[in-house]
């Protein structure tokens, strides 16, 4: 590709677009990833003029293993055709899924197949409740929600099931187990940023900062665009990373102007266009999968829920404002609600409060 530009760079200036046109988005974003910061800034301002180049990470291939049973086999192939239509309408929508959407959720399911075929289970319609107990049991890290909608799905495209030996539901529906996510206290995630400050470059601290305090995900924190960081009048760093802008302290106000002029010079006079291409983290930390191991110690989901707690414990207890600010979904949000000492979102008429102060302070009549 950097061949074909070059021979295009010395035909004509139109020359360099139309090849641009000619690649697919996930080669432009390969493009995009490879190149010197000055050849990505040219190369950009090309792309944003143009609304029809799209560029987007190409989708991870799913692999399904070719020895599993037939009956196990096919379900899974449909699963996954189903999930790669819904990834591809949701991004032609204008949606944000990561390139990993739809293999980290076969992950699991092809897992869950081959312990049953090691169980000499070969077909979905027989798989019992147990089966799928003993599973999450061996498998701790398997969510049971990913879990239980592939096999909907399954059930969905069996007309004749196995149904001998089922308990039947009861009349009033099965009780839903909401397990609140797992976390790490705020004084345990302070030790760990500090840890990251003293001992990581300042690149990797601002990462670990935004998915320990922004409560954002390891990728899009990774591939967070140009566009979404801004200094305002005041000459203040704010940042947008979920729906509104966010203001940042002073030391990360400093050290995120220090970053991000290292990685693309002279930024602040790039126009909103050529910002949107731009990412800064990418040319800093090459490898995101190293630095989640090493710096965030394979915990990023876990340190995203205790940001968002540690907000919650902060005062922060509106769900719009968390979902608006911090990205979280609004069941995530309930879940993690179960964690609090008492429920935020109740609220009393002040007549009873006031009836129920006299009778605590031994004022009431009677």
């Amino acid at each position: 590709m950097l061949r074909s530009i070059g021979e295009a760079a010395a035909k004509e200036p139109h020359a360099v677009c139309k090849y641009l046109k000619s690649l697919t988005p996930a080669l432009r974003f390969d493009l995009l990833r490879v190149v010197v910061p000055a050849l990505r800034i040219e190369l950009s301002a090309l792309i944003a003029g143009n609304y029809s180049m799209a560029v987007r990470r190409a989708p991870r291939d799913v692999a399904i293993p070719e020895h599993l049973p037939p009956a196990l086999l096919l379900p899974l192939q449909a699963y996954r055709d189903r999930l790669t239509r819904r990834y591809d309408r949701l991004v032609a929508s204008g949606h944000t899924r990561a390139y990993t959407y739809v293999s980290r959720i076969m992950l699991d399911q092809i897992r869950l197949a081959e312990h049953l075929a090691t169980k000499g289970i070969e077909r979905w319609d027989v798989v019992r409740k147990r089966d799928i107990v003993t599973f999450l049991q061996e498998h701790p890290h398997v969510r049971k929600n990913k879990v239980m909608t592939f096999l909907h799905f399954v059930n969905d495209h069996q007309p004749f099931k196995e149904t001998r030996g089922r308990p039947t539901r009861s009349q009033g529906g099965e009780r839903r187990n909401i397990r609140p996510p797992a976390i790490v206290p705020p004084a345990v995630l302070d030790d760990l940023l500090d840890d990251i400050r003293k001992a990581r470059s300042d690149a990797e601290y601002l990462l670990a900062w935004l998915v320990c305090r922004m409560g954002m995900m390891a990728n899009s924190a990774y591939l967070l665009p140009l566009d979404r960081v801004r200094i305002n009048a005041a000459g203040q760093l704010v940042l947008r990373p979920a729906q509104v802008w966010v203001a940042t302290p002073k030391a990360i106000d400093r050290l995120f102007k220090q970053v991000v002029e290292a990685a693309v010079p002279l930024w602040t006079q790039k126009t909103p266009e050529q910002l949107e291409q731009l990412t800064f983290f990418p040319q800093l930390i090459p490898h995101l999968t190293v630095f989640t191991g090493d710096v965030l110690q394979g915990r990023t989901r876990v340190l995203r829920a205790s940001a968002i707690f540690a907000a919650m414990m902060n005062g922060h207890v509106d769900r719009v404002t968390l979902h608006q600010t911090m990205g979280a979904s609004m069941p995530f949000i309930v879940k993690l609600e179960l964690l609090l000492a008492a429920d935020m979102h109740r609220r009393l008429d002040p007549a009873l409060v006031v009836q129920r102060n006299a009778h605590i302070l031994g004022k009431a009549n009677g």
